[in-house]
């Protein structure tokens, strides 16, 4: 498929027509041009498609017109994750054991990294090698087609970095399972011994984070990377150069910053407090990584109850997070929950259950609400196990 694809992105006709229909819908285009062309329609419409959903994924890529294939698209790094990840990555020589569509790699060569790359489908190397073409990147590509053969074929010190992003559904199924993985990280990081300097890993968001550290002990430290408060990745990094220890920092794309780093082998218990003016919800990294107590502190903000994600405080201040000021609390008693809402004409509300052991989806059956609205119900637990709903709006 990927070899007439190249074909197909390399007539002039061809590329006409995409350009020409870049914005239509292509279910449209499918039909209207349908045995009135001589050429696959099909991937043409596709090219269309993906282009259309790339526009904010990687605007770059679809600047310069480069060619993308529906799995190694999905799959693929957006562009400002994966500059900012290339920020953290201090190296002259790195080699990408996972190339895919290629995105991590470009990134890395905006730094002047002299980067190579390793990719097990032929047809897909190819594709790369018209895409690095058309964006002006200079980037080189292994003979290997296999990670973990190459691993074992380079040499010491041949590169300082090894940077890779396995496979999390190689035969079609969604999995958080390392072994289960392709190339299966524990092999690649054992096979690698200490011929380079740093490992980085991309891994899923739902990776458990102190599973991976038991499979893989040379990690030291963690980067859990969000875009517009959306978790992207969990960053596993290996850096044989600095003392054994562990800690995980909490990132954002969007501004290219580093909002917290958090010594595992430190951790204080952080003390609840009863609630005050404001709620807050810590970015989504932080959550995951159960540090809301820890980042909160940074900024004078109190868990509201022994292990809980909400913080509280009593004045506002600009610190990341979603900030809500608290309108009432409500002790979780149905009956007088479902007489507030009716007598303050709440029909709508968005809804978060945090540490209360019911879903959203019942809240909202029981309380007969819709979504939206400018009200912020909170169902969650405070001192002393005492369920509640918070009544909150957008501070």
């Amino acid at each position: 498929m990927e070899n007439n694809l190249l074909k197909l992105l390399q007539s002039d006709s061809i590329t006409s027509f995409i350009k020409e229909n870049g914005m239509e819908n292509t279910k449209t285009l499918a039909l209207k041009f349908n045995g009135k062309v001589n050429f696959n329609l099909i991937l043409a419409c596709e090219q269309i498609e993906l282009r259309q959903k790339a526009a904010q994924k990687l605007p770059q890529w679809v600047k310069a017109e480069c060619g993308f294939t529906r799995r190694a698209y999905e799959q693929c790094t957006a562009e400002k994750v994966a500059l900012f990840r290339s920020k953290l990555i201090n190296s002259k020589k790195t080699l990408d054991l996972t190339a895919g569509l290629g995105v991590d790699a470009w990134a890395l060569a905006q730094k002047n990294i002299e980067v190579t790359v390793v990719e097990r489908n032929g047809e897909l190397r190819a594709l790369l090698d018209w895409n690095f073409k058309k964006l002006g990147a200079t980037i080189s590509l292994r003979p290997e087609f296999d990670a973990l053969e190459t691993v074992q074929n380079i040499k010491a010190d041949e590169f300082d970095t090894v940077f890779f992003d396995p496979d999390r559904r190689p035969d079609e199924i969604r999995t958080n399972n390392l072994h289960a993985y392709s190339p299966n990280p524990i092999e690649i990081v054992n096979a690698l011994g200490q011929k380079v300097n740093q490992v980085f890993i991309k891994l899923s968001p739902m990776v458990d984070i102190t599973a991976l550290k038991a499979d893989i002990p040379a990690i030291n430290s963690v980067g859990i990377i969000s875009l517009k408060n959306e978790m992207k990745e969990v960053l596993a990094i290996i850096d044989y150069q600095k003392p054994a220890g562990f800690s995980v920092f909490i990132a954002e794309a969007d501004n290219e910053t580093i909002q917290h780093t958090q010594d595992y082998t430190s951790i204080e218990k952080i003390e609840p407090q009863p609630l005050k003016s404001y709620l807050i919800e810590p970015p989504v990294g932080v959550i995951k990584v159960q540090l809301s107590g820890e980042w909160g502190k940074t900024f004078n903000l109190h868990p509201i109850s022994i292990g809980s994600t909400l913080l509280t405080a009593e004045n506002k201040t600009d610190c990341p997070g979603r900030w809500f000021q608290i309108i009432e609390v409500l002790k979780y008693k149905p009956n007088q929950i479902k007489t507030y809402l009716k007598a303050n004409g709440i029909s709508k509300a968005n809804i978060s259950c945090r540490n209360f052991g019911i879903k959203p989806e019942e809240i909202k059956k029981s309380f007969k609400l819709n979504d939206g609205g400018s009200v912020y119900l909170f169902f969650t637990t405070l001192l002393n196990d005492e369920r509640v709903c918070i009544v909150t709006k957008k501070a």
